[in-house]
């Protein structure tokens, strides 16, 4: 395996202070420790490597300089010439343009990492943790956290990066504006607004300097798939700002929810010790939920497509559950997305949080939502029977009962065996 040692060097110039390691620095040497293992390399050739770097004495300049000659040492580099200590080496440096390309790979590196789509799957269980996250979590929050980036990403080099935004993603480009604007769910007034382009440009920004890594895994994560997370909550007075601001994936963020460190550790240590059956009923739960959801919105988007009222009369709209009424208005709204004349809305009054931030909205209650849907179907020429003359089922949703109906069975049985062993 060929070793690059100038990445190696970059790569540790990033993690001390100065931006420039110095080989004889104990706590250097350390982090140079992390950035080998890292690449690779074995402990026999880490602990080769270091000790030869603690040994370097030229017995005269002219030795010295040979060896520089070869090697390409960074200025300021501490070595020992006739054992008398010195900070020396090579003045040149990397050349402006090594330094430029080395910029723009990472600049292209980064625009890359913003603009790939998720390929994380929508719905219930898109968010689980397995054993691994809990476990990686725990870590993190009793302080085994990985060592994160600091890159100093300056105004220009973020433009850079936000034009490669533009003309890549043309007319979609504010929709993603829009996006960024409420990563981490601000306060209102820093979600639109010129302080809401100056929190656009500063979360671009803050995504550069991290290098778009997971402040709890310390993986680069794709901007679609990270979620923004305040360190301290905004709801426990939490500032909304790169100072309290880290990345890390979805399914971290949406566990972490609202609760504190003490809390979120408490609700680790419960997941952990479930058995292999209770993570089995979990699954299958999420997935009953899932087939339940989608398989009745795919089954009255299909009918109203057909031109028909999937069924539906006066009287069995009034009955139905507050689910099942959600999952029509989904199917009819695939036909008539928002901004077309017959879109049924289903969210009606907001109310703010006392940070400042919105609630997201609340669904309409019950009886607006029924009234909306009846308004809608007959507006669009629909005629909806008051009765059904006949009480058969659709085929087609005869076999969304049946599968239901397993699914519960399969369900059931899991409960049962984990009752009986838990006597």
């Amino acid at each position: 395996m060929k070793t690059n040692f100038k990445k190696i060097l970059n790569e540790l110039s990033y993690r001390v202070s100065s931006g420039i390691p110095d080989l004889t620095n104990e706590q250097h040497l350390m982090k140079l420790w992390d950035v080998l293992q890292e690449h690779n390399w074995s402990v026999d050739a880490r602990v080769e490597l270091l000790k030869n770097l603690q040994e370097i004495d030229f017995k005269d300049k002219e030795a010295f300089a040979k060896y520089n000659a070869k090697h390409k040492m960074r200025p300021t580099t501490k070595v020992k010439i006739g054992n008398k200590d010195t900070t020396v080496g090579d003045e040149t440096g990397d050349s402006d343009e090594e330094k430029e390309k080395e910029k723009q790979d990472f600049l292209i590196d980064i625009a890359n990492s913003l603009l790939l789509q998720s390929t994380e799957e929508s719905g219930v269980g898109r968010f689980n943790m397995s054993k691994k996250d809990l476990k990686t979590y725990q870590d993190y929050l009793k302080g085994e956290k990985p060592k994160m980036p600091n890159y100093d990403i300056n105004d220009v080099e973020v433009n850079r990066v936000i034009g490669v935004l533009k003309s890549t993603l043309g007319e979609n480009y504010q929709n993603m504006v829009q996006r960024v604007k409420r990563k981490g769910d601000p306060p209102k007034e820093y979600s639109k607004g010129e302080k809401g382009q100056k929190r656009f440009f500063e979360a671009i920004r803050h995504y550069m300097t991290t290098g778009g890594k997971s402040s709890i895994t310390g993986q680069v994560v794709p901007f679609s798939e990270t979620q923004l997370d305040h360190v301290v909550s905004l709801d426990n007075g939490g500032t909304d700002g790169p100072e309290n601001w880290e990345w890390m994936e979805s399914r971290f963020n949406q566990f972490k929810g609202a609760l504190s460190d003490e809390q979120v550790i408490e609700k680790i240590n419960k997941e952990l010790k479930k058995s292999p059956e209770e993570d089995k009923l979990k699954t299958l739960e999420q997935s009953f939920k899932k087939y339940a959801k989608q398989a009745q919105i795919n089954y009255y988007s299909k009918k109203f497509k057909e031109g028909g009222t999937a069924g539906l009369t006066e009287e069995s709209i009034n009955n139905l559950t507050g689910r099942n009424l959600n999952a029509v208005i989904k199917g009819w709204n695939e036909s008539n997305p928002e901004g077309t004349e017959f879109f049924i809305p289903r969210y009606g009054t907001t109310k703010d949080r006392k940070s400042g931030r919105a609630s997201g909205g609340r669904l309409a209650p019950k009886p607006v939502l029924i009234e909306r849907v009846m308004e809608q179907m007959k507006a669009s020429g629909l005629d909806v029977p008051s009765k059904s003359e006949t009480q058969a089922i659709d085929k087609d949703f005869q076999v969304i009962v049946d599968e239901l109906e397993k699914q519960k069975g399969d369900i059931a049985k899991l409960k049962q065996k984990i009752k009986s062993r838990d006597k």
